[in-house]
């Protein structure tokens, strides 16, 4: 190549190179179809016979249409809606054709006695009771008892007719109240008389570790408050940073309610 370039006159040697170079690109494009070719193997050759025929299509028939799925059955719970409606005859014509007094609510898992109780409706709990409900079944699916809702709901009457039939005064659902921290969120001072009465225990703490004094105080209800305190409830406890029953009260403004704390001797 040098002796050849030698030969050359002087205006060849100056175009010799962008010859090399085109003579170079030209065997990079030769040396890359010879890789595709290579790649690429024998040309594949397509049956005439595999094509789809348009035709074909149309005389397939067409896919099955899909039905829309029906939508879920909404549970329902006739018993106990007739209970909370106050519907004395649908309650026993439910039963009397076969309902279980005791059977739980697909909704709530509430039972009916326990929605009578709840609802206070003493016409409805007498029925329920006659009809052969068990004032000892579990009340809900969370643990709570028919004692529960009577507690809460203040219904005095109904919660002597079930300690009367030896109910747990003490037991406790799945989130630790028992019958007498349910009623001290209501406040009905009548209620905590027959719980206290009963053996209900005083000083007893919730999961959050409060008592119901405490929750009485910070619920604005004062005589349910004192009544426990009467009872020997520890009423000056401190609750962490929530402080004592009466300095929850007094946070809240429930002047009230820190006057009769004060009336039953409770300083702090």
């Amino acid at each position: 190549m040098i002796e050849m370039t030698k030969s050359l006159g002087h205006r060849e040697r100056r175009r010799l190179p962008s010859m090399l170079r085109g003579f170079a690109l030209l065997l990079m494009l030769l040396a890359g179809v010879a890789t595709l070719n290579g790649c690429g193997g024998k040309e594949e050759k397509t049956d005439p016979e595999q094509i789809p025929n348009v035709e074909d299509w149309r005389s397939k028939p067409p896919p099955p249409r899909r039905e829309p799925r029906p939508p879920p059955e909404k549970a329902t719970s006739p018993l106990q809606d007739a209970v909370k409606a106050g519907q004395a005859d649908e309650v026993e014509r439910l039963i009397r054709g076969g309902m279980d007094p005791d059977g739980h609510s697909p909704i709530n898992g509430r039972t009916a006695l326990f929605v009578a109780a709840l609802e206070g409706n003493r016409e409805i709990f007498d029925l329920l009771l006659t009809l052969g409900a068990d004032p000892l079944a579990p009340g809900d699916r969370l643990g709570n008892t028919v004692l529960h809702a009577a507690a809460e709901a203040g219904q005095v009457e109904m919660a002597e007719l079930l300690l009367d039939a030896s109910i747990d005064v003490n037991h406790l659902n799945q989130f630790e109240y028992s019958p007498l921290l349910a009623a001290a969120h209501t406040g009905n001072p009548k209620m905590a008389e027959l719980l206290v009465a009963r053996g209900a225990r005083i000083d007893f703490e919730t999961m959050n570790g409060l008592t119901a004094v405490f929750i009485a105080a910070r619920a604005r209800h004062g005589e349910f408050a004192v009544v426990l305190v009467k009872n020997g409830a520890d009423a000056e406890r401190q609750f962490g940073k929530k402080g004592t029953p009466l300095m929850a009260a007094q946070m809240r403004g429930f002047d009230d309610v820190v006057a009769l704390l004060r009336e039953a001797g409770v300083t702090r």
